[in-house]
C-alpha cells in the first residue's frame, strides 16, 4: 500500500477518526482508552506493513515482542545489552546473507 493510493486514504482516515475519538473520550477512564489506542495503532501498523509486503510481518512481530519484553525485563546494563543484541540480530543476519 502506497502513501498516495486510495486504499491508504480509505484505511487511514477511519483509523485517525477512531483514534481521535478515543482520545476525546479518554477523560473518564484514561487507562482503558489508552490501551485501546495503543492496540489500535499496533494492529493498524501491522496491517499496513502486511499490505506492503507480507514477508516482513514476522520480522515486525519479532521486533515488537522483543522490544516489549526488554521494557519489562531490563533491570541492568547486561540485560539491556542482551535485548539490544536480540533486537538487532535479524538485521545482522540479513546483512550477512
Amino acid at each position: 500500500m502506497s502513501f498516495i493510493s486510495i486504499s491508504f486514504i480509505i484505511f487511514f482516515l477511519p483509523l485517525v477518526i477512531v483514534y481521535h475519538l478515543t482520545a476525546y473520550l479518554s477523560t473518564k477512564n484514561k487507562d482503558k482508552y489508552l490501551l485501546f489506542q495503543n492496540s489500535l495503532l499496533l494492529i493498524a501498523s501491522l496491517i499496513f506493513y502486511a499490505f506492503a509486503d507480507l514477508r516482513f510481518l514476522p520480522f515486525f512481530i519479532y521486533v515488537i515482542i522483543v522490544t516489549f519484553l526488554s521494557e519489562s525485563f531490563c533491570k541492568n546494563k547486561i540485560s539491556l545489552i542482551i535485548f539490544l543484541i536480540l533486537d538487532l540480530l535479524p538485521l545482522l543476519s540479513k546483512m550477512s546473507a
